[in-house]
């Protein structure tokens, strides 16, 4: 446990030994599971991660290591899981508050096979490793598939698969998720680089559902992480942040699918100067910058778990109730003028 820091990047085994480490010394707390195994018979592991005495008002489920020469997603993951175990620790209120509201589910690699070849072989490797040429992950998923920022072409590094789902990663990725979706209220995807905060829908230039509460609480999050970090994060749809639009992603298809309210694409550090190898010594700021930040987005917008649509739905009962007794009301006049005439 104390061989594992933020201050280096680790191999896939590395991670796999710590959050067994992690399970092992806090059975209580987290729970290991096996979401699916890959094309060369890797296993994708999740981390459940619920405090004992917490409310479990909702679920989070925390996606990284999706393309894999992104190594600070996975380490950014590991760290929000290790900060909110040790939540009690850090005499912070507000984080103490946070963790102790949900129920979190975290991936910190959902592309295994990929992220060691980018170890081993080819440190810009992106796709997974599907014979042929591999399929990016975050093009495969059943939403607008194939219709924007990706390609048919298996040599491609945007290829997208010969369907949505074709690849065991996502497969398994969307079962899980639909595992959750009753109580599903966040979800974030962790990739770098470009410092966004990027808000669904990716294929679509117009705002849809809820994108200006969003907007909001993206904003209020960016406005922390200036003032307490120095870091910009600039956020938007993917076509008024990284400026280009793409379909199949899985934060689109999370929000689309399972209906959940919040959801999040986040591009870490940097801006470019050093793109995918961001030097070691700043994965801990990068990692402190983000999480501060997701502290505002994770404040809960309702006095209870609401899905997307649940309010709107509400609404719209009310309205229906309230035409049918306004309805009955000019029958009943209606009758008694006639009876008294």
């Amino acid at each position: 446990m104390e061989s594992f820091n933020w201050h280096s990047y680790y191999r896939l085994d590395d991670i796999y030994d710590w959050l067994k480490d992690v399970s092992a010394q806090y059975p209580q707390e987290v729970q290991l599971r096996r979401v699916g195994k890959t094309h060369e018979n890797r296993t994708i592991i999740s981390a459940r991660l619920s405090l004992k005495g917490s409310i479990n008002r909702s679920k989070v489920i925390v996606e990284g290591g999706c393309h894999a020469r992104e190594w600070l997603s996975p380490a950014v993951v590991t760290y929000m899981l290790y900060t909110l175990l040790n939540a009690n620790k850090y005499k912070d209120q507000e984080l103490e508050r946070i963790a102790y509201t949900y129920t979190w589910v975290f991936i910190p690699v959902m592309n295994p096979d990929g992220y060691e070849y980018s170890h081993t072989t080819d440190r810009l490797w992106r796709k997974n490793r599907r014979p042929g040429g591999g399929v990016d992950l975050n093009r495969n998923y059943g939403i607008a598939f194939g219709s924007h920022g990706a390609s048919t072409y298996p040599t491609s590094i945007q290829y997208c698969g010969d369907s949505a789902f074709s690849e065991p990663e996502t497969y398994s990725m969307a079962t899980m998720a639909r595992e959750h979706r009753h109580k599903l209220e966040y979800y974030i995807s962790f990739h770098s680089y470009g410092q966004f905060l990027i808000i669904p829908y990716a294929h679509l230039i117009e705002h849809e559902d809820n994108y200006d509460k969003v907007k909001k609480m993206a904003d209020k999050a960016a406005e922390r992480m200036k003032v307490n970090h120095g870091i910009t994060y600039k956020s938007g749809t993917a076509y008024e942040t990284v400026g280009y639009l793409a379909s199949g992603t899985s934060s689109d298809w999370v929000k689309r699918a399972l209906n959940v309210s919040y959801v999040f694409t986040i591009e870490l550090p940097d801006t470019g100067a050093h793109g995918y190898a961001l030097p070691p010594g700043r994965i801990l700021p990068s990692c402190q910058a983000i999480m501060d930040g997701l502290l505002d987005i994770f404040t809960p917008q309702s006095k209870r778990f609401l899905r997307l649509h649940d309010s709107a739905a509400g609404k719209n009962r009310l309205c229906v109730k309230v035409i049918f007794f306004c309805n009955m009301f000019l029958y009943v006049m209606i009758y008694a003028i006639n009876y008294l005439c």
